[in-house]
């Protein structure tokens, strides 16, 4: 859910500023990603540029 928020307040952010709101953005947060999963990542992205599904797919 967290990236679910993190992305609504991304694009209230972009719509505020193409609407020249005077208002401040919302407050975007960098999301914690543990360190272990990164070889996954890694793997996750090479298959995406390769156009193979994911690996749970």
């Amino acid at each position: 859910m967290e990236s679910a928020n993190e992305s609504a307040r991304a694009a209230v952010g972009a719509l505020l500023q193409t609407a020249g709101s005077p208002a401040a953005p919302p407050a975007l947060y960098k999301l914690h990603e543990p360190p272990e999963l990164e070889p996954l990542r890694r793997i996750n992205a090479d298959r995406y540029r390769a156009g193979q599904p994911h690996m749970l797919a």
